[in-house]
């Protein structure tokens, strides 16, 4: 098998003391689709915030491509964002 595309590992994330992401494990494989289902305040959008770096989780970590994702590529995407008023976006 090969190496997950995204490999997200024990995420936690909160809302001042809203401890919102409880250990949130997830991989994707390449050209592996994959969804988030969930009731209302389950976790979704939280949860891909924090894997496009648009939050910061309080612990975990969050691999994409081999590369643990850091301050650098926060501040990449961050820039990208407010630069071109669109999605956010990875750059390798």
């Amino acid at each position: 098998m090969t190496a997950p595309l995204l490999e997200v590992k024990d995420v936690h994330f909160a809302y001042g003391d809203a401890h919102v992401l409880h250990g949130v494990s997830l991989s994707v494989q390449p050209g592996e689709i994959v969804t988030l289902v969930g009731s209302n305040g389950a976790g979704k959008s939280t949860t891909l915030r924090n894997v496009s770096r648009l939050l910061t989780p309080r612990s975990g970590s969050i691999v994409f491509d081999g590369r643990r994702l850091d301050v650098r590529a926060h501040a990449k995407i961050f820039q990208d964002r407010h630069l071109r008023r669109g999605g956010a976006s990875f750059r390798r």
